[in-house]
């Protein structure tokens, strides 16, 4: 518990779970009504359902090495955050849209963007502020951020469990369409806070000490 007191007391550490608890709980409503938007607000086939995930998949994958080039060049908050309004560019499509097999996969490209970037990107965020703390204090405590992280994420993944159940009782698909504006507007907020993540500061933090720790 003293750790994990320590761990939450870190400053850039918690602006990042802020942001990162409400990431999961809009990535969680999507992720749970996919199907129902696939089936109930486009009108697609079951069949399709599968085809579609694995296309956004698939693409997602074939990302990671621009997405590891990208990060190098303009940071890994600026991208971050890139993908962060990405995904309410995917939330707002799927609020909107209308009947057919062609809205599906226009939603599983745009999502396989974001999907990239977020995938890979807040676990080096994470690892940055742990690196920064063991330079700083002498403990190396990497495991118990990542522990921190996932806890975090898991509240924000059960909530958005809860609220989705809530919402969807009537099983209309106005109420559908409700759960992808909450996704909608959550992110956005989720992104705004990630503006005050220093990585700049991290970044020059650690290499100064490590300048320090090789002399």
């Amino acid at each position: 518990f003293s750790s994990l007191i320590k761990t939450f007391s870190n400053g850039q550490f918690r602006r990042f779970v802020y942001s990162d608890v409400i990431y999961f709980f809009a990535l969680t409503l999507f992720q749970t009504g996919l199907a129902f938007y696939e089936t109930k607000l486009m009108e697609i086939e079951d069949t399709w359902t599968f085809v579609l995930t694995a296309t956004m998949t698939a693409i997602s994958v074939c990302l990671y090495p621009l997405v590891n080039i990208l990060a190098k060049k303009i940071g890994k908050k600026n991208l971050i955050i890139t993908g962060f309004f990405s995904y309410c560019v995917v939330f707002l499509i799927t609020a909107l849209c209308g009947k057919g097999l062609i809205w599906g996969f226009i939603v599983a490209i745009t999502a396989s963007v974001p999907m990239a970037i977020l995938g890979i990107l807040p676990q080096a965020c994470v690892a940055d502020v742990a690196e920064l703390t063991r330079l700083e204090t002498g403990e190396d405590r990497s495991g118990m951020f990542f522990a921190a992280r996932t806890f975090a994420f898991k509240m924000g993944q059960a909530l958005a469990l809860v609220i989705f159940t809530s919402l969807t009782v009537s099983q209309t698909a106005g109420s559908y369409r409700a759960t992808a504006w909450v996704a909608f507007v959550t992110c956005f907020i989720g992104a705004v806070l990630f503006f005050a993540f220093n990585e700049k500061m991290i970044l020059s933090r650690i290499k100064e000490l490590k300048g320090t720790e090789d002399i």
